[in-house]
């Protein structure tokens, strides 16, 4: 029975994994990029156990974990994973769709997963390394609704455990996770007629519950920090019409998926307003049309607008638009769309009209994810390309001008962090950048003028503190060298090559005690620190012959 269930689906599952791997196959060769760095290749801890648990998302600190200890910093196998996990989701999208389609189970699957696996605005999650966070979590989403749906079917307790099980990978993945049983609420409410519709959704929020404590809370403070950390005032810059704003975003980036972007900084003008108002007000006579005529197409509306409540804030401690956040909820867009493809060749009669409108979409999206996997292969394609479609974004330029300057065109990147600063002048990196670009060109008095911009900004910019202790002990004014590194020393004490510095301006002064004790520090914070060792045997030698 099993294996006569598989071959009814087995050229479907082979022509969606052929789609997949031929719209991704030019991703596996792709550089780290952007939180990359942050993430694996700047981590000192990623190949120890402990840093599993360093944060609220455990699986894919895990993933990252088991995948760098066999195959170390190969992105070829990152790239892999995060693909192999879309094909997964695709398949389980495709039998989503034939588990609770009630008409043209195969022909929606299909048309849904097919689109799935190869819109472009899947790629920010599967092409980059970092986006892996979405499609497992994606993953753990659909296996969790699959086998919720089953064990309703099947009366089955073990069915239902499994699903509350994957509920918790889930969690374990992304904290955005907890919208779900909101999900399975509202499939219940237009699918179920008994008061088991409540009660099944029960543990679910009581997961959701006990996991707040734990993961979404410390997940929304840290949010809440780093939003802080960028110059954003979390209360101040609260902005009702940002949700509506985000949901139209989306809408057309699904319909025109051109001006991809990690960072989506479109200014926001009465044409913005305009658009917003006009997308929304047609979404709720959409909802109220779907709820009255058509209760599936009603329900993966609202699977798409449910996936994305985490995100739709008016504060802003996230991206108002990302496409990785949208990754889950797409494949309620791209059910509708199929829907009424598949009614319309039903109206005129036609079998073949909806198979050849989906042939084309899937040809002619699958080229443009291959072109946009192109602009995430490389630092150089990906923030050149990032530059010239988000024009308007600080974080853009800013990483832009770090591009150039580690390719030692410093005055390119010094106007690249000028447009930066005059996008967002509270960017207290920026300026620091900007103060470096000008401490390389000799330019000391602006350089400090920067770095002291930054650090007014943010008092615990220790690189602005190490590079002006830098300037003064090359202009020999040795006592302000040592109160700026001292200051980095005491923002970023663990450090060795702070304490190194330190005692080569204490050298400079003839403080040889002193020298000698920061040298000490820097070599047991690295006792393979050879300029420590130099530092320690100068002093000796000094002290000897005086």
């Amino acid at each position: 029975m099993l294996v006569k269930k598989i071959k009814e689906h087995i050229i479907w599952i082979g022509l969606l994994t052929i789609f997949v791997f031929t719209a991704y196959h030019n991703s596996f060769s792709g550089e780290f990029i952007s939180d990359d760095f942050g993430l694996l290749v700047l981590d000192k801890q990623v190949g120890e156990v402990k840093n599993i648990f360093s944060s609220t998302t455990v699986i894919p600190n895990f993933v990252r974990f088991i995948t760098y200890r066999l195959f170390g910093f190969q992105q070829y196998y990152y790239h892999l994973i995060n693909v192999l996990i879309h094909l997964a989701n695709v398949i389980l999208v495709y039998f989503l769709i034939c588990l609770s389609s009630r008409n043209n189970k195969k022909q929606l699957a299909f048309f849904t997963a097919g689109l799935f696996a190869v819109h472009p605005l899947m790629t920010e999650s599967v092409t980059w390394i970092s986006g892996l966070a979405y499609p497992l979590y994606a993953f753990f989403i659909l296996t969790s609704f699959i086998f919720f749906i089953i064990s309703d079917h099947r009366k089955s307790i073990t069915l239902y455990f499994f699903s509350l099980l994957f509920f918790v990978f889930s969690l374990l993945t992304q904290p955005k996770a907890v919208v779900y049983p909101l999900i399975i609420l509202i499939y219940n409410l237009l699918f179920q007629k008994n008061r088991k519709r409540f009660l099944n959704v029960l543990p679910y929020i009581i997961l959701v519950i006990a996991g707040s404590f734990f993961l979404v809370f410390p997940y929304l403070s840290l949010r809440i920090k780093e939003a802080y950390l960028l110059g954003t005032k979390y209360v101040s810059g609260f902005d009702l019409s940002a949700p509506f704003i985000s949901l139209a975003t989306y809408l057309k980036l699904f319909i025109w998926p051109m001006n991809l972007s990690l960072y989506h900084s479109e200014p926001i003008n009465n044409f913005t307003y305009l658009f917003s108002a006009i997308v929304i007000i047609l979404l709720i006579f959409t909802s109220f049309y779907f709820w009255k005529r058509n209760k599936e197409l009603f329900f993966w509306l609202l699977f798409f607008i449910t996936s994305l409540v985490f995100s739709l804030t008016p504060f802003p401690i996230a991206s108002f638009v990302a496409e990785r956040y949208v990754y889950l909820g797409s494949v309620g867009i791209f059910y509708i769309f199929s829907y009424f493809v598949a009614a319309l060749g039903k109206k005129i009669n036609s079998f073949l009209f909806p198979w050849i409108i989906i042939s084309i979409l899937i040809i002619v999206l699958s080229i443009r994810t291959i072109k946009r996997n192109d602009d995430w292969k490389t630092l150089r394609s990906f923030w050149t390309t990032t530059v010239q479609t988000s024009p308007f974004s600080y974080q853009a330029h800013n990483n832009y001008g770090i591009l150039l300057l580690n390719e030692g065109k410093i005055k390119q990147a010094s106007q690249e962090f000028q447009k930066t600063i005059y996008l967002k002048k509270d960017y207290a990196l920026a300026h620091h950048n900007l103060g470096y670009t000008y401490q390389l060109s000799g330019k000391h008095k602006e350089a400090i003028k920067e770095y002291t911009t930054a650090i007014q900004l943010d008092s615990n910019t220790w690189r602005s503190y190490v590079n002006l202790g830098g300037i003064h002990m090359q202009l020999k004014q040795y006592d302000l060298a040592v109160k700026y590194m001292k200051k980095a020393i005491e923002i970023n004490p663990e450090n060795p090559a702070f304490y190194e510095n330190l005692g080569i301006v204490y050298i400079y002064q003839g403080d040889y005690t002193k020298a000698g004790k920061v040298f000490a520090t820097a070599l047991k914070l690295n006792p393979k620190s050879t300029k420590a060792a130099y530092g320690l045997r100068l002093v000796d030698s000094k002290i000897k012959t005086r």
